[in-house]
């Protein structure tokens, strides 16, 4: 079977976390798997699929029952397996990089799947438009997480950005409603910019 990687795949990943995975996996060796469905389209491990690709491994399916998990067994001990168990850590923290706006689109629009029951919670959809205004689509979605109040959202990673933080954290103490809250930002913003 041929396994194709998901193209709605929900985490955009990061560069750091994707050169962590990949020395992770060129010196501790396969430590977590690639979960498929029925049509060999990649659910969970899309970018540890593009890495074993990339290093020449050779995936071996395995089909399991109801009840049953899959239990990687390696020969790694000592040092390394200390280090696999750090890596299959700090991968996973450093690789996440969530498109909420595909999530929004695709699993709550067309499944109807509640945010808060796959632990996404006090989400707020800002598009880059209602935050940053017009011409930002080029930037990276990493950056800094912020919560305010209720309120949650991302800084997009870009060095000129930083200032905002700080600004923001500075004149939105008190608590306000989502479009006070919109106006305050893009207000904000423009002052930053």
């Amino acid at each position: 079977m041929k396994i194709k990687l998901d193209p709605n795949n929900y985490n955009r990943h990061t560069e750091d976390g994707m050169q962590l995975l990949e020395n992770s996996i060129k010196e501790v060796g396969v430590i977590e798997s690639v979960c498929i469905d029925k049509d060999g389209e990649v659910i969970t491990g899309n970018a540890r699929q593009k890495k074993f690709e990339k290093l020449g491994y050779v995936p071996k399916i395995i089909t399991l029952a109801e009840n049953e998990y899959p239990v990687i067994a390696t020969n790694l001990s000592g040092e390394k397996r200390q280090k696999a168990a750090i890596f299959a850590n700090t991968v996973a923290q450093k690789n996440i990089n969530l498109d909420l706006n595909l999530i929004q689109e695709i699993a709550v629009e067309n499944y109807n799947i509640q945010l808060e029951e796959v632990g996404i919670e006090n989400y707020e959809m800002f598009g880059d438009d209602q935050l940053f205004g017009s011409g930002t689509k080029d930037r990276k979605d990493v950056g800094i997480d912020i919560k305010i109040g209720e309120f949650s959202f991302k800084i997009i990673e870009k060095d000129e950005l930083y200032p905002l933080v700080e600004k923001l954290k500075e004149n939105l103490l008190e608590p306000c409603d989502k479009k006070i809250f919109i106006e305050k930002i893009k207000k904000i913003c423009t002052s930053v910019f």
